[in-house]
């Protein structure tokens, strides 16, 4: 029974150090998507931006002077 004891730990800290690198891998790839949507969603927003705005009639200065 003491030998399973002293096998548990060992193993654990195995599994523990061979998870670590796919969590830290994916959460350095989700942080980059995420920055990559970000800059996405503000291009898409300059290039639309002209269409959203009204047109604006532009004044008469011939009018204004007089």
């Amino acid at each position: 029974m003491n030998n399973e004891l002293n096998n548990c730990p060992i193993n654990t800290q195995i599994c523990l150090s061979i998870a670590t690198s796919p969590f830290l891998f994916s959460f350095i790839a989700l942080e980059s998507l995420t920055h990559t949507l970000i800059k996405v969603g503000h291009s898409a927003e300059e290039i639309f931006r002209g269409d959203r705005l009204p047109v604006l009639p532009s004044p008469d200065w011939q009018k204004m002077i007089l």
